[in-house]
């Protein structure tokens, strides 16, 4: 599969980046900023940071909330379980705080690379010079 290529040329389009934030491991496309005023130092950096960030998927904050959710299930169970409990009643339990605690770590994850996308889209914008066209109608917007 041959991934396409997302050109941004102007603000707005670097405003509108945050839509093509997915789950998953590898961003969907390669990324070239080709933004005016943005010095070709900076402009190989910013584009790494954005991948980077963009592929962000929120798996190890799962996997965290998957072993947090398993703890607390066994320790809940053994705590609050009558003594003659079945191994059903137990694994419902802990399977059960396991998968919330999955479901509650990949969401945070995810919320939290759509802060990361939003910071580095503000450092980005923040480095191009105050006259490339429509920056000054974003920074008022956002």
């Amino acid at each position: 599969m041959t991934r396409r290529t997302l050109r941004i040329t102007s603000v707005a389009g670097l405003a509108m980046l945050g839509q093509h934030l997915r789950f998953g491991g590898q961003a969907p496309f390669r990324l070239v900023l080709a933004l005016p005023g943005l010095p070709p130092d900076q402009r190989a950096g910013a584009e790494a940071s954005l991948v980077r960030t963009l592929s962000a998927c929120g798996c190890s904050e799962g996997a965290v909330g998957l072993l947090a959710g398993l703890f607390i299930g066994a320790a809940g169970s053994a705590a609050l379980l009558p003594v003659g409990s079945g191994t059903l009643a137990w694994g419902v339990a802990i399977g059960s705080a396991g998968l919330a605690g999955a479901l509650a770590g990949k969401t945070a994850g995810y919320l939290r690379a759509r802060r990361r996308l939003a910071a580095e889209i503000a450092r980005i914008m923040a480095m191009l010079p105050p006259m490339e066209s429509g920056r000054e109608e974003m920074v008022r917007a956002a």
